[in-house]
């Protein structure tokens, strides 16, 4: 499985001659900070696509209307809250979206196909 951001963004105050791009909304909260993107930020990214595919929007949204700091800033401070419930979807799928949305890195699945095994045990 491979995991493509085609969104472009750029972060204030980072070295310019290092190319970063990204969609705010699915960027894990480690590469807002600043840190380097891995697969466990791709888990990351794929758990906020599969709660936008469920919810119709993304669990954590600051909106559209703030300064791109400002946004930054929102964003991390709604993704240190609780991932929001999805009506009609069970708990034992939501427990893997919540896994993979989690805000401590080693606590997420570490690659989409530990996220893969994790979905294909969900009882529904």
């Amino acid at each position: 499985m491979a995991l493509a951001d085609f969104g472009i963004a750029v972060l204030p105050g980072v070295d310019l001659s290092v190319t970063h791009s990204m969609t705010l909304l699915y960027a894990a909260p480690e590469v807002l900070r600043g840190g380097v993107g891995e697969q466990v930020c791709d888990v990351y990214s794929l758990g906020v696509t599969l709660y936008e595919l469920l919810a119709g929007r993304t669990p954590h949204d600051p909106g559209h209307n703030l300064p791109i700091r400002a946004l930054i800033d929102e964003l991390l401070r709604l993704q240190e809250g609780p991932v929001p419930d999805i009506p009609g979807v069970h708990p034992s799928f939501m427990a893997v979206i919540r896994t993979a949305l989690h805000t401590d890195p080693g606590r997420r699945y570490q690659h989409a196909g530990q996220m893969q095994d994790a979905l294909a045990r969900v009882i529904v």
